[in-house]
C-alpha cells in the first residue's frame, strides 16, 4: 500500500488509496487484538484514523474508536491513565468528525466530584446519530456490511462499561442485546469471537447478579466457539474469576473452571 501511495496517481486516486489504507489498518487492528497484542492493535487503529482523517473520510473516522475501546479497556492495558480514561480521549476526538448514521459514535462520560476532580467511574457508550444518513450503509472494500458490526459495538462496549461501573442490571440488559444482535445475524456472517465475548459479558453480569448457573452455562457456550482467540480467553478468565469470587465452592463455578482448564486457558483459579 505504501508503494501505491508513493507511486504515480491522480489526487482522486490518492484519496481512495488513503481510504483503502485506513480499512486495511482497521482490519489489522482487530487481528492484533484477537492475537493478544493490544499495543500493536492500538497502533493500527491510530493509523486507520490518520489515513481516514487525511482523506476527509468522516465515516471511516468513526471506526477506529471501536477498536480503541476494547484495546485500551482490557486488564493488560498500560496502567496510567486508567483504561476507561485512556479510551475517552480518542473517542471524544472521533465524535468531532462523525456526522452520519453509518457508523457508531463513541461518547465518553466522566462523573467527577463537586471540585471537578475526575472520579474512577468513567463510562463509555456508543450510539448512532439520529440524523438520517443520505448515503448507503458503509461497507468495507471487500463488500462486508458494517451495519452488524456497528450493532455489536454499540451493545457490547456499553455492557462492558456498566460492568466496570458495577451497574450489573444495566450491564445485563445491554449484554442481552449484544447476544440478540449476534444471534440475529446469519451464521455465515457472524463474528464468532465477538459472539463468544457477548456470552461472557452476559455471564459476568449474571454472576454478579447472583445467577451462577446461568453464568456458567453462558461461559460454556462461549468456550464452544471455534474462535477462542486471545481476547475471548481473557474475558473467559474474567468470568471464572468473578464466579470464584462471588460463588466459591459451587458446582457451577467448579464446572466452568474445569472447562476452562480443559480448553488450556490459563488464569483459572
Amino acid at each position: 500500500m505504501d508503494q501505491l501511495i508513493a507511486g504515480p496517481h491522480t489526487l482522486k486516486e490518492e484519496r481512495e488509496l488513503f481510504v483503502y489504507a485506513g480499512w486495511l489498518s482497521e482490519i489489522l487492528a482487530w487481528l492484533a487484538h484477537d492475537l493478544g497484542d493490544p499495543l500493536t492493535g492500538e497502533a493500527y487503529a491510530i493509523d486507520c484514523f490518520e489515513h481516514a482523517d487525511q482523506a476527509g473520510h468522516d465515516e471511516l473516522c468513526g471506526w477506529p474508536p471501536t477498536r480503541w475501546l476494547p484495546l485500551r479497556c482490557t486488564p493488560d492495558s498500560p496502567p496510567a491513565p486508567s483504561p476507561p480514561r485512556r479510551a475517552a480521549s480518542p473517542a471524544s476526538r472521533q465524535a468531532t468528525r462523525w456526522r452520519c448514521g453509518c457508523t457508531p459514535s463513541a461518547h465518553a462520560a466522566t462523573r467527577g466530584s463537586a471540585t471537578g476532580t475526575p472520579s474512577k467511574t468513567t463510562s463509555i457508550r456508543l450510539t448512532v446519530c439520529g440524523t438520517p444518513c443520505p448515503a448507503a450503509p458503509l461497507a468495507r472494500p471487500d463488500g462486508t456490511d458494517t451495519g452488524p458490526l456497528a450493532t455489536y459495538a454499540m451493545t457490547t462496549y456499553t455492557a462492558l462499561s456498566f460492568i466496570w461501573l458495577g451497574d450489573y442490571e444495566r450491564a445485563r440488559h445491554h449484554a442481552e442485546r449484544a447476544v440478540e444482535a449476534h444471534e440475529a445475524t446469519p451464521i455465515g456472517q457472524r463474528s464468532l469471537s465477538r459472539e463468544a465475548i457477548a456470552y461472557l459479558d452476559l455471564g459476568i453480569a449474571l454472576a454478579c447478579l447472583g445467577s451462577p448457573k446461568e453464568a456458567a452455562a453462558l461461559g460454556l457456550r462461549a468456550l464452544a466457539s471455534p474462535r477462542l482467540v486471545a481476547s475471548v480467553r481473557a474475558r473467559a478468565t474474567e468470568l471464572t474469576t468473578t464466579l470464584a469470587t462471588r460463588h466459591p465452592g459451587t458446582s457451577h463455578t467448579a464446572q466452568f473452571q474445569a472447562a476452562l482448564a480443559a480448553a488450556g486457558i490459563g488464569g483459572a483459579p
